[in-house]
Protein backbone atom coordinates (compact mmCIF):
# COMPACT_ATOMS: atom_id res chain seq x y z
CA UNK A 1 0.00 0.00 0.00
CA UNK A 2 2.66 2.50 1.17
CA UNK A 3 4.88 2.38 -1.91
CA UNK A 4 2.21 2.98 -4.63
CA UNK A 5 1.11 5.91 -2.49
CA UNK A 6 4.15 7.05 -2.69
CA UNK A 7 4.35 6.24 -6.50
CA UNK A 8 1.30 7.76 -6.62
CA UNK A 9 2.23 11.26 -5.09
CA UNK A 10 5.66 11.80 -6.77
CA UNK A 11 4.16 10.45 -10.41
CA UNK A 12 1.32 13.71 -9.80
CA UNK A 13 4.67 15.94 -10.33
CA UNK A 14 7.29 13.98 -12.53
CA UNK A 15 4.47 13.18 -15.10
CA UNK A 16 3.41 16.90 -15.16
CA UNK A 17 5.29 18.80 -18.30
CA UNK A 18 4.93 22.39 -16.68
CA UNK A 19 6.33 21.49 -13.41
CA UNK A 20 9.58 19.20 -15.03
CA UNK A 21 10.41 22.79 -17.26
CA UNK A 22 10.47 24.25 -13.62
CA UNK A 23 13.53 22.35 -12.57
CA UNK A 24 15.00 22.48 -15.79
CA UNK A 25 13.40 19.63 -17.71
CA UNK A 26 15.91 16.98 -16.07
CA UNK A 27 16.12 13.55 -18.17
CA UNK A 28 17.13 11.24 -14.95
CA UNK A 29 14.90 8.84 -13.76
CA UNK A 30 14.09 10.65 -10.36
CA UNK A 31 13.59 13.62 -12.24
CA UNK A 32 15.03 15.74 -9.62
CA UNK A 33 12.14 14.45 -7.00
CA UNK A 34 13.71 12.76 -4.73
CA UNK A 35 11.95 10.37 -1.23
CA UNK A 36 13.88 11.74 1.94
CA UNK A 37 17.56 12.01 1.00
CA UNK A 38 18.27 13.54 -2.17
CA UNK A 39 22.13 13.07 -3.94
CA UNK A 40 24.82 14.56 -1.59
CA UNK A 41 25.72 17.23 -4.15
CA UNK A 42 22.33 17.81 -5.95
CA UNK A 43 21.74 20.15 -9.23
CA UNK A 44 19.42 22.19 -7.92
CA UNK A 45 16.54 22.77 -7.76
CA UNK A 46 15.48 19.39 -6.45
CA UNK A 47 12.28 18.88 -4.36
CA UNK A 48 12.31 16.25 -1.63
CA UNK A 49 9.23 14.29 -0.63
CA UNK A 50 8.83 13.25 3.10
CA UNK A 51 5.86 11.11 4.22
CA UNK A 52 4.29 10.08 7.60
CA UNK A 53 1.46 7.60 6.65
CA UNK A 54 0.60 7.10 10.64
CA UNK A 55 -1.22 4.56 11.50
CA UNK A 56 -4.07 3.17 9.21
CA UNK A 57 -7.61 2.86 10.70
CA UNK A 58 -9.89 0.64 9.85
CA UNK A 59 -13.17 1.78 9.27
CA UNK A 60 -14.64 -1.43 8.54
CA UNK A 61 -13.94 -4.79 6.75
CA UNK A 62 -13.90 -3.29 3.40
CA UNK A 63 -11.84 -0.19 3.41
CA UNK A 64 -8.52 0.70 5.04
CA UNK A 65 -8.31 4.71 6.21
CA UNK A 66 -4.83 6.75 7.16
CA UNK A 67 -4.44 9.93 7.54
CA UNK A 68 -0.78 11.54 7.20
CA UNK A 69 1.53 14.03 6.23
CA UNK A 70 3.38 14.91 3.39
CA UNK A 71 6.44 17.57 3.88
CA UNK A 72 7.70 19.01 0.24
CA UNK A 73 10.98 20.49 0.50
CA UNK A 74 12.15 22.41 -2.40
CA UNK A 75 15.34 24.09 -3.21
CA UNK A 76 16.79 26.22 -6.16
CA UNK A 77 19.84 28.42 -6.29
CA UNK A 78 16.79 31.21 -7.58
CA UNK A 79 13.09 32.30 -6.23
CA UNK A 80 12.31 29.87 -8.61
CA UNK A 81 11.36 27.54 -5.50
CA UNK A 82 8.19 29.95 -5.24
CA UNK A 83 7.23 29.19 -8.90
CA UNK A 84 7.98 24.99 -8.04
CA UNK A 85 6.01 25.37 -4.99
CA UNK A 86 2.96 26.86 -6.87
CA UNK A 87 2.83 24.44 -9.13
CA UNK A 88 3.05 21.55 -6.59
CA UNK A 89 0.52 23.29 -4.67
CA UNK A 90 -1.66 22.96 -8.11
CA UNK A 91 -1.30 19.79 -8.89
CA UNK A 92 -1.77 18.32 -5.38
CA UNK A 93 -5.36 19.96 -4.96
CA UNK A 94 -6.41 19.30 -8.64
CA UNK A 95 -5.34 15.87 -8.82
CA UNK A 96 -7.83 14.44 -6.17
CA UNK A 97 -7.68 10.50 -6.65
CA UNK A 98 -3.66 10.45 -7.87
CA UNK A 99 -3.91 6.91 -8.34
CA UNK A 100 -6.46 3.91 -9.67
CA UNK A 101 -6.41 2.05 -6.52
CA UNK A 102 -5.72 4.07 -4.03
CA UNK A 103 -8.33 7.38 -3.15
CA UNK A 104 -5.39 9.99 -2.03
CA UNK A 105 -6.23 13.62 -1.08
CA UNK A 106 -3.59 16.06 -0.20
CA UNK A 107 -4.94 19.59 1.51
CA UNK A 108 -2.13 22.45 2.14
CA UNK A 109 -2.08 22.79 5.93
CA UNK A 110 1.44 24.59 6.43
CA UNK A 111 3.26 26.61 4.20
CA UNK A 112 6.64 28.37 6.76
CA UNK A 113 8.44 30.86 5.89
CA UNK A 114 11.38 30.89 3.09
CA UNK A 115 15.07 29.04 4.37
CA UNK A 116 18.46 29.86 3.08
CA UNK A 117 20.83 26.84 3.09
CA UNK A 118 24.67 28.21 3.31
CA UNK A 119 25.91 24.56 2.36
CA UNK A 120 23.88 24.27 -0.72
CA UNK A 121 24.02 28.32 -1.29
CA UNK A 122 20.27 27.58 -2.38
CA UNK A 123 16.88 29.41 -1.08
CA UNK A 124 13.79 26.85 0.08
CA UNK A 125 10.51 26.14 0.83
CA UNK A 126 8.48 23.62 2.79
CA UNK A 127 4.93 23.07 2.30
CA UNK A 128 3.03 20.43 4.43
CA UNK A 129 0.21 18.60 3.03
CA UNK A 130 -2.25 16.36 5.06
CA UNK A 131 -2.81 13.42 3.38
CA UNK A 132 -5.91 11.41 3.52
CA UNK A 133 -5.66 7.36 1.81
CA UNK A 134 -8.37 4.97 1.42
CA UNK A 135 -8.27 2.17 -0.45
CA UNK A 136 -11.13 -0.72 -0.79
CA UNK A 137 -10.59 -4.22 -0.54
CA UNK A 138 -12.99 -6.11 -2.56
Amino acid sequence: MISAIKDAIRDALVEDTAYLELLGEPVDEYKKTYYAVPPESPQLPIVVLTMNFGVPEPIDRMIIAATGLLTVTIWAKTNAYEQIAERIIYLYHQKAGLSTTYAIRLVLTREPEEMFDPQLDAYGKVLEFTMFTRRAII
